[in-house]
């Protein structure tokens, strides 16, 4: 299969070669494409249409992409005849019932969306997320769930203060978000518990009155947190080169006569990439 912001000659190249290709917006929605394809064929699958061709994709297909037969007989002994039957189903549901191959197929129908490739790139991002047994209405039954997460996402912290906290409730129609940025940058775990119970009470209620709080049907099956705009004291050499920028062609030039070809800097290479790691590249610095 072939991916890259120029793919207008796919279909020549699939005629050729007699190769199944498809193309997406993510590498998994383009691999069921693929296997979905006739040989020598070309299926493509817009943004919008995801959930449509999910639907209609037999489970049979995982086949194709090296899944156990076992787990596709046993899918559709649970009545999933189609792709998108599965993707409602628990990663901890998944493992429970086909152990690496159960996480592997969530990771197939939840592809993470990846960062622009850049040189030395942190985003300085710490996430954490907990899937329910069954799903859960009551605040009472999520916000112990939430303290646990803080409390071992502030142990990785590392020294380091969060500035925007966020709290997602993944439901299994649609999900809820709530989303604040925090006065000062902080690494105290009851500054971020308070704002955390906030939040979860914006998220279960919509932003509504109270008396409307998670309305029948609005169940909470995996709750995601997620702290940005880590930050840390800034080193000396940093505040050093703030100040004196005039040192910088010259360090660039003692590191490349020290390494050689070494030193790479991203160029973008697409304003509108296929997939987000191809909007760069890196190529030498000049001297």
């Amino acid at each position: 299969m072939l991916q890259g912001p120029d793919h207008s000659q796919l279909q020549n190249a699939a005629t050729d070669l007699g190769a199944c290709v498809g193309v997406s917006s993510a590498r998994s929605w383009a691999l069921l494409a693929a296997a979905y394809a006739e040989a020598g064929s070309k299926t493509t699958v817009p943004a919008h249409m995801i959930s449509a061709f999910l639907r209609q994709a037999p489970v049979a297909l995982l086949e194709t992409l090296r899944f156990n037969p076992d787990l596709i007989e046993r899918l559709g002994l649970f009545g999933m005849r189609a792709v998108h039957h599965a993707i409602h189903v628990t990663r901890r549901q998944l493992q429970a019932q086909f152990g690496s191959e159960g996480v592997r197929l969530f990771e197939l129908l939840h592809p993470v969306p990846t960062e622009a490739s850049v040189a030395h790139f942190n985003p300085c991002v710490l996430c954490a997320a907990h899937d329910f047994d069954w799903p859960v209405f009551e605040p009472g039954e999520i916000q112990p769930v939430l303290h646990h997460l803080l409390a071992q996402m502030v142990t990785r912290l590392d020294g380091r203060s969060a500035r925007h906290l966020e709290i997602v409730l993944h439901g299994r129609r649609h999900n809820r978000s709530a989303s604040r940025i925090l006065k000062d940058p902080t690494a105290r775990l009851d500054i971020l518990r308070t704002a955390a119970d906030t939040l979860l009470h914006l998220a279960l209620t919509d932003g509504q009155a109270p008396r409307r709080q998670v309305p029948a049907g609005r169940s909470v099956q995996r709750l995601g947190i997620t702290l940005s705009g880590l930050t840390e004291l800034p080193g000396r050499q940093a505040q050093l080169f703030a100040q004196r920028t005039d040192l910088l062609p010259g360090l660039i030039r003692a590191m490349d006569a020290r390494f050689p070809g070494k030193l790479t800097r991203p160029v973008r290479a697409h304003a509108d990439p296929f997939f987000p790691e191809e909007e760069y590249h890196f190529e030498p610095v000049a001297r």
